[in-house]
């Protein structure tokens, strides 16, 4: 694992994300595991999260038709 890009603010990456190259590859990787891990390094930044609606379980309910 290279940890030059795992010390860096996700700023920085972000810019960099559409290299074409290795480091680019590398980038985007480290950028992914960030984002499985839910971490962020850098200022402050407005980020949006998708967040799925729970579905309500309906066991154990009685239902009159």
């Amino acid at each position: 694992m290279n940890f030059t890009y795992a010390t860096a603010n996700n700023v920085d990456l972000l810019a960099r994300k559409d290299e074409q190259t290795t480091e680019g590859a590398a980038i985007r990787k480290e950028l992914t595991r960030r984002k499985k891990v839910g971490l962020w390094i850098g200022p402050d930044v407005e980020v949006k999260v998708k967040q799925k609606q729970e579905i309500v379980s309906r066991v154990g309910q009685v239902r009159v038709l």
